[in-house]
């Protein structure tokens, strides 16, 4: 997803050389995880394979998520950066409310232009929480530090990445979660793997 947001007097990041490669970034964000639709996923998945002929590596269930918020590179945010944001999330309440999710679909809005579109599941009920939920996080940084994301116009939790383009399909049957909270991560691309900085 295309996202910017835009503060007063934001504090300076430390910097670093430009062009680290992507796959060599670490990039951190506040999100939602889901282990335990893994086996909804995972089932999704082998129907996908049988009916379109997917390929792409599924996502394990430590990486199931649904994005809040994108703060930056990893190595552009000094520790005292990282504190801050533990400090304002620390202050959003969250009240549960349940996600569903009942279409699976590729999707080309935080595709690169050489790589394989996400094949994701949109947020049915539940999206308009998630965006409020953001926007609080987002509301309690204003001011702290400069980051690069938005609330998500289009919540939803990817599956898998593949050249092999799924249409709009109903799942049969919907699944979905309560969700009671959120956390910061650290997405490391090159180990594929997610760092809990704060839950």
């Amino acid at each position: 997803m295309d996202q910017l947001s835009f503060f007063d007097d934001p504090l300076p990041l430390e910097t670093v050389p430009a062009a680290v490669p992507y796959h060599d970034r670490s990039v951190v964000f506040f999100g939602i995880r889901l282990p335990e639709l893994a086996p909804d996923a995972a089932e999704v998945c082998r129907m996908l394979r049988r009916s379109h002929g997917l390929t792409g590596r599924a996502y394990g269930e430590d990486r199931l998520h649904v994005s809040l918020l994108r703060v930056g590179d990893r190595d552009k945010l000094s520790d005292a950066d990282i504190d801050a944001l533990r400090r304002a999330a620390s202050q959003v309440r969250v009240t549960p409310f349940p996600v569903s999710f009942e279409l699976v679909m590729s999707y080309d809005g935080h595709a690169r232009r050489d790589s394989r579109p996400a094949v994701v599941f949109p947020v049915a009920d539940g999206a308009a929480e998630i965006i409020a939920l953001a926007r609080d996080i987002e509301a309690k940084l204003h001011r702290r530090l400069p980051i690069e994301g938005e609330a998500p116009p289009s919540p939803h939790m990817t599956l898998l990445r593949d050249r092999i383009r799924v249409p709009l399909t109903a799942l049969d049957p919907p699944f979905g979660a309560r969700i009671t909270g959120f956390e910061l991560i650290c997405s490391h691309r090159r180990s594929h793997t997610y760092e809990t900085l704060w839950a």
